[in-house]
């Protein structure tokens, strides 16, 4: 087996993509109760809510078993829904995770 010395180089300045972000605006704080804000900053940097964007802007960035808006410290989970014979339905919405726990716990005292 013969190894292969790879040539590495590093790319210049002018070839390398550059990785834009938003800047927090100026006198924004998450403990003022300016929760929309954050909430619709959340959807663009968290890696659950980049590939399901347009699900978060359809509930409005609500929880959609709670309706309260998602902050950034919030656990969020994606829930798959079901139709009333318990078919999985092609479609998901965001959730708080203590609300999943509720929706299944829910789900466990009807059996």
């Amino acid at each position: 087996m013969r190894l292969q010395k790879k040539k590495w180089v590093l790319k210049r300045y002018d070839q390398v993509k550059v990785r834009k972000y938003v800047k927090i605006k100026k006198g924004a704080s998450i403990f003022d109760g300016q929760l929309e804000y954050f909430s619709k900053r959340l959807a663009l940097h968290h890696p659950l809510f980049k590939r399901l964007r347009g699900t978060l802007v359809k509930q409005n960035r609500r929880c959609a078993y709670c309706e309260v808006l998602f902050s950034p410290d919030d656990i969020i989970e994606l829930r798959h829904v079901r139709d009333k014979n318990g078919r999985w339905l092609k479609e998901f919405q965001f959730v708080h995770g203590h609300c999943h726990d509720k929706i299944h716990g829910e789900k466990k005292s009807n059996r």
